[in-house]
């Protein structure tokens, strides 16, 4: 009679009875079964090496037990016995694998001679009679995906070049997108991953496949995405706009999640042996000009693992076409940056400062700068654009309060009615100023009426008097308030001369000037 196949919910019971003792005859009639059948099925169990000796097993250990043997095949039979041999150290093994990892106990069990089983063999029997399977190391196949739905995109080092100009080491890193349904790479070689690099690299990799897929799937990347949140990524304000220009959403994987990309985390190492490896370059350009060759010529030659075709031969006949077509308009590259505006109504931009309304102040708003302009947005609202320029000041005085463009728009004649409603003195002293140098001095009186910002009317007024005696000058003047000379004034006067106490302040304004 031929022996039908072992399987879990036939023999389970049968095996429980019989490994508990029981005689052929009191487990046939026990559960309603042949004799014929039990003895078969107990000899299928004797020749897999499973035995009588030992404690009994439950119906769940007697279940682990054949899933491991129909997992070892029926001609494994000899080797199933030989792991049998680790039953009796079940215990030992479960305590020691609390403390210790799985290689570390088979390692010491084989060394102590007390068993001599392989460490496959010992791994499968820990999973199958000790540990459960770790869900998180399964690994879904995951469906094929749609011609033109996404792009895989990553960073990957190279390897070390030295530049013949110079002889500088340099690590050079590949950019690397992969079209997931053809699997088609483009790859271009950089020395630096900065934001303006990113944005490039995309725009020469949709050129390249002359389309845009409807995704595109990236690290957590600061040169793209700002924080990695699987609902809400805050994208790099440029990628947003590049990805918008051309249809497509940014999508980012998961931080520490690679399989979300699977074919670029695949690619980067493809590229790495088949492009770079054991080649030697004159220049960087000769770099990206033969990893674009390679790109177009090489990497498209490797037959697909699922259509059987080459990888050129699939994109030219499917992914092609199922890309969205390039905008005619080609994205206009420019770099987003924060700027916070300064007490002085400006940002700074690349070492240059550019004005903004007065009310900004304190925020921090995104500057968009391109080759022309530099666009200053608070949110996504337009505050002020400037040509950009190369000079180190930019001010629209329509961006200051009002009382500041009069400070800055002080005219001699602005200066005099100024000076005069301070006092008599500090009048005089402009208007011997100005009558004397003209335009040259007018930058010094302005200096002069700026002390009304940090000292009083009163203290300015008594200072100006002081340096009328000496030689009449801005520098004069401040010295004066800085050393409080003005204020000793007021105490000195009434017990000495002014002309003692003038010479005195003169020695003390010759000093503080020193």
């Amino acid at each position: 009679m031929a022996r039908r196949r072992m399987t879990v919910d036939d023999d389970v019971e049968i095996l429980v009875h019989w490994r508990a003792g029981r005689g052929i005859r009191q487990i046939a009639r026990s559960l309603g079964r042949s004799r014929i059948t039990v003895r078969d099925r107990i000899a299928q169990a004797e020749a897999a090496g499973f035995g009588r000796e030992g404690p009994p097993w439950s119906g769940a250990e007697w279940r682990a037990a054949l899933a491991a043997a129909a997992a070892e095949g029926g001609d494994n039979e000899t080797r199933f016995r030989v792991r049998m041999t680790l039953e009796p150290l079940h215990e030992e093994i479960a305590n020691a694998l609390g403390a210790s990892t799985m290689t570390t106990v088979w390692q010491r069990l084989r060394d102590a001679g007390r068993t001599a089983v392989s460490f496959p063999t010992f791994r499968r029997y820990v999973a199958g009679r000790i540990r459960a399977v770790d869900a998180a190391r399964l690994t879904v196949l995951m469906p094929h995906p749609d011609f033109g739905e996404a792009m895989e995109i990553d960073y990957g080092r190279l390897g070390t070049w030295t530049d013949p100009i110079g002889g500088r080491r340099r690590t050079v890193w590949a950019f690397v997108a992969t079209l997931r349904a053809s699997g088609m790479h483009f790859v271009r070689p950089v020395l630096t991953m900065d934001r303006t690099t990113w944005i490039t690299c995309h725009i020469e990799a949709l050129a390249f496949f002359g389309g845009s897929p409807r995704f595109w799937i990236c690290d957590n990347l600061k040169t793209g995405v700002l924080s990695a949140d699987l609902y809400d990524p805050r994208l790099n304000r440029a990628y947003r706009e590049l990805a918008d220009h051309h249809g497509a959403i940014v999508d980012p994987a998961r931080a520490l999640h690679p399989k979300d990309k699977p074919r670029v985390e695949r690619a980067v190492p493809y590229v790495r042996d088949s492009f770079w490896s054991g080649r030697s370059f004159s220049g960087f350009d000769e770099i990206v000009r033969e990893a674009l060759v390679w790109s177009r010529d090489t990497a498209p030659r490797r037959r697909h693992r699922v259509h059987g075709i080459t990888v050129r031969e699939l994109f030219d006949q499917h992914e092609r076409a199922a890309l969205i077509p390039l905008p005619e308009r080609p994205f206009a590259l420019v770099e987003w940056k924060d700027a916070k505006v300064h007490p002085d109504c400006h940002v700074a931009i690349e070492r240059v400062l550019y004005s903004v309304p007065w009310q900004h102040v304190g925020k921090s708003l995104q500057a968009k700068v391109s080759a022309a302009l530099v666009e200053l947005f608070d949110g996504d609202t337009l505050v002020k654009t400037h040509v950009r320029d190369s000079r180190r000041r930019i001010t629209d005085e329509a961006d200051l309060p009002p009382d500041k463009v009069a400070f800055l728009m002080r005219t001699p004649a602005w200066c005099r009615r100024r000076a005069t409603e301070v006092g008599t003195a500090a009048a005089a002293l402009v208007d011997g100023l100005l009558q004397h140098g003209g335009l040259t001095r007018l930058r010094e009186v302005q200096a002069l009426l700026r002390l009304l910002d940090t000292y009083e009317a009163t203290r300015l007024e008594s200072a100006c008097a002081i340096a009328l005696t000496a030689d009449g000058r801005m520098k004069t003047v401040r010295n004066i308030l800085a050393a409080d000379l003005d204020r000793r004034q007021l105490e000195l006067l009434p017990a000495t001369s002014a002309g003692a106490f003038l010479h005195g302040a003169a020695a003390i304004v010759g000093e503080a000037a020193r």
